[in-house]
């Protein structure tokens, strides 16, 4: 089944390299090429439009995988923060190259606020000064995702 879920990079802070590499399945290129010494008559893809480049489409199956590793670890641990949340689940990957990661790191950036947005996980400052707290919503049931 090769259903894809999309996810929306707008307001999460993932470069938009990384979202067009997650898109595209490649690591984002940084070269130190010099983009005006390319011939402007050069064949090629034309540019995508804006908003197509702020969304990110994952399999529906390895969409529920992430969705699924970070509930059980919130129901776990009770609460974590963003990035503790994202470095534990880059830890669970075994064998994974750099490029990877970096795309592994921006689906589960994307699936994170995904679930924000919904209402399935709740952010709440705990502490002044000390970043915001995941929590899952005490209403949410984990077993009613539909997969």
């Amino acid at each position: 089944d090769m259903t894809e879920v999309e996810l929306n990079a707008e307001d999460v802070g993932v470069p938009a390299a990384a979202v067009t590499a997650a898109a595209s399945n490649q690591a984002p290129t940084q070269t130190g090429e010099d983009p005006s010494s390319t011939d402007a008559a050069a064949p090629g893809p034309a540019p995508a439009p804006k908003a197509s480049s702020k969304k990110v489409h994952i399999p529906q199956d390895h969409y529920y995988n992430i969705v699924n590793k970070l509930v059980t670890k919130l129901h776990q641990a009770g609460f974590m923060t963003r990035a503790e949340l994202a470095r534990w689940y880059l830890d669970t990957l075994s064998s994974t190259s750099e490029q990877q990661l970096d795309k592994e790191h921006t689906f589960v950036r994307l699936v994170t606020s995904k679930l924000l947005h919904e209402g399935k996980i709740l952010e709440v400052e705990t502490e002044e000064g000390q970043p915001k707290r995941l929590f899952l919503d005490p209403n949410f049931n984990p077993d009613a995702t539909g997969h």
